[in-house]
């Protein structure tokens, strides 16, 4: 597990929105004529131009004759096409990421699995979790809990939870919003899911929260206006 996440700082691949386009305030506008999508290696360009696609540097100057390979799924990217798909996807068992292993928190028990990044005290992320209990018998989410910067309040909310001796009652103090303090905790408590979630989330990168993956793999970094329209389009 170790291995794969350091593996993971090297491959070209992250979330975000894809579909932008040149205009006459941005240097790629002067290579570039027609859709674009950042790939975040350096700010890489996929843009059209001329009904072709093409990999310019940022700012225009630079054209790569050839392709980037995405190492995460094993394809190569040529076109704003394969780009976007590449940005807008994650498929965390060819990362062979272990929700287990990275101490996420589970609720429902539907056979279609949701991830979602997020700081237990955001308040997007909080309204969030109002959408979740209606949609339990569909889908199992798995909440990795992360800090929104330097937090000290998510951190130790974020710990009590992954410490609490009850996993349920993890769960529901979670979905509830109630105080995680009052929650008996493990004494042994293996941390090391904390240090692996951490690792992850910065490495994807989590960029804003919730960072949401459906179970078709597609991501979005912030709240959908529904979360039940939103898993039914993304299907």
């Amino acid at each position: 597990m170790r291995k794969i996440i350091l593996a993971m700082a090297a491959v070209v691949i992250a979330s975000g929105t894809a579909n932008i386009h040149a205009n006459e305030k941005t240097p790629i506008s002067m290579a570039v004529d027609g859709k674009t999508a950042v790939i975040p290696m350096g700010g890489l360009v996929v843009g059209e131009r001329k009904g072709r696609s093409a990999i310019f540097s940022p700012n225009g100057r630079y054209e790569i004759k050839g392709f980037i390979f995405d190492r995460w799924t094993g394809k190569e990217i040529r076109t704003t096409k394969e780009a976007e798909a590449s940005i807008n996807y994650l498929d965390f068992e060819k990362l062979q990421l272990d929700m287990t292993e990275l101490g996420a928190i589970r609720i429902g028990s539907g056979p279609e699995r949701v991830q979602v990044f997020m700081d237990p005290l955001c308040v997007p992320c909080r309204n969030l979790l109002l959408e979740v209990p209606p949609l339990t018998d569909s889908y199992t989410f798995e909440f990795l809990l992360v800090p929104s910067g330097n937090n000290q309040g998510s951190i130790q909310m974020i710990q009590d939870l992954h410490c609490a001796s009850d996993r349920k009652a993890a769960g529901t103090a979670l979905m509830t919003g109630s105080s995680a303090k009052a929650l008996e905790q493990d004494r042994q408590c293996d941390k090391e899911p904390l240090v692996k979630r951490f690792m992850a989330a910065q490495l994807l990168p989590v960029i804003s929260m919730p960072f949401i993956v459906a179970p078709s793999g597609l991501v979005s970094t912030t709240k959908p206006e529904s979360l039940e329209q939103w898993l039914n389009h993304a299907r």
